[in-house]
């Protein structure tokens, strides 16, 4: 896949909050106490106020104002919380001063929200459907907010290629990886995701799922199954600057008995929450 080894990346990213592998690695151990978290987030003053006003905005509504972070984790409850610490980390991190770069990275964050609100309905209405393991399931929300965090990590490494990566516009899916491929050393957003995640202590399980999220998974993979549906369904909402790809590409395989159908019945609400995600962080400068 790749013609370097992992090592010739620098994975450290400038744009990402000091505090942030701090509380993805918390995050990632069920361990983890609220009052532990809290005190990571009390570090950082600019992530204390996003969490305090996303814990009073009008949509949570609560009946009293929020002023403490350990009791706006709770009233968020954790993996709401975890959605909107990823969310605030992926809005910090994709955006350049370059305005080339932003308008990729605008898109980028926009697919990573489009994607992540998908799975989750996925899994609220479908779910009977996608058999998960506690683990599995622990990695999911993560997985869905970062399965596009490969191309910050191109970014960061190959600043002068970055921009060349769309243009012209691709016209399928293996002509965008080969061309990552020719600008970047042998390195596609997939591999270098992966090794990230691995960077930042993330289970193998999801350096697993990242790297080969464009790969149709076994019968019995229902994260990676879960995350390429939630992939297709921001495309069809229009929040990925993928090219278009035949609906089989990402819908293959998919769990017996399903039907196709109930994905595009799902695509409005896809829309409509990611413009109230998106509203929130407009109007409380999130």
């Amino acid at each position: 896949m790749s013609i370097l080894i992992p090592a010739a990346l620098d994975l450290h990213l400038p744009a990402m909050r000091p505090t942030a592998l701090e509380l993805i690695q918390a995050l990632g151990r069920e361990e983890s106490e609220i009052a532990e978290i809290a005190a990571i987030v009390r570090l950082d003053p600019v992530l204390t106020g996003r969490v305090l006003a996303y814990a009073n905005s009008p949509f949570l509504m609560p009946l009293r104002p929020i002023t403490d972070v350990q009791d706006a984790i709770i009233r968020m409850g954790r993996k709401e919380f975890q959605k909107i610490f990823y969310f605030t980390v992926l809005h910090d991190a994709f955006s350049s001063p370059n305005p080339e770069h932003e308008t990729i990275l605008h898109q980028l964050w926009a697919q990573s929200l489009g994607t992540s609100v998908a799975v989750e309905l996925l899994q609220m209405h479908l779910g009977p459907y996608f058999r998960l393991t506690q683990e599995e399931f622990a990695v999911l929300t993560p997985l869905a907010a970062l399965h596009t965090i490969g191309f910050l990590v191109l970014l960061h490494n190959f600043p002068d290629a970055f921009g060349q990566m769309l243009t012209p516009p691709p016209a399928s899916m293996p002509e965008l990886m080969e061309r990552q491929q020719q600008l970047f050393g042998g390195w596609d957003h997939t591999l270098a995701g992966a090794n990230l995640l691995r960077a930042w202590y993330f289970p193998e399980l999801a350096v697993h799922c990242t790297e080969n999220l464009l790969s149709p998974p076994p019968d019995a993979d229902h994260v990676r199954m879960l995350l390429r549906l939630g992939t297709y369904m921001a495309i069809q909402a229009g929040l990925s600057f993928f090219p278009d790809a035949p609906p089989d590409f990402w819908t293959t395989p998919l769990p017996k008995g399903f039907d196709p159908s109930l994905l595009l019945d799902l695509i409005p609400q896809v829309t409509s929450t990611v413009e109230v995600y998106g509203g929130i962080w407009d109007e409380n400068g999130l």
